[in-house]
């Protein structure tokens, strides 16, 4: 991951057939942390993954909106949006069966 650089995720909300186009930009990269601003429309979001924890690495650091719907469904949405950067970041390996 490098500063500045863009992708779009589509999420789709936990029980919701609608999907969302979301822009993806990276805002800072150091050996600790990785910062992201994730807009779709007129709603942000800041949010930063700390590489040097195992669990729970996914912190919120702002938002100019509120999420809709009851708490299992705001987590579901936030997961989803987690795992679809997960995904741009280290996108998994192929598994080869046959070495």
């Amino acid at each position: 991951m490098t500063v500045g650089e863009k992708f779009e995720i589509i999420v789709g909300l936990w029980q919701d057939s609608r999907r969302f186009k979301m822009t993806v930009e990276c805002t800072h990269v150091s050996d600790q942390v990785l910062r992201f601003k994730i807009a779709g429309g007129t709603k942000e979001m800041t949010m930063e993954k700390l590489l040097i924890k195992k669990t729970n690495p996914w912190k919120i650091r702002g938002m100019n909106f509120k999420f809709e719907g009851d708490d299992k469904a705001i987590a579901m949405a936030i997961m989803n949006i987690q795992n679809e950067i997960e995904y741009k970041i280290k996108p998994p390996t192929r598994r080869t069966w046959n070495k």
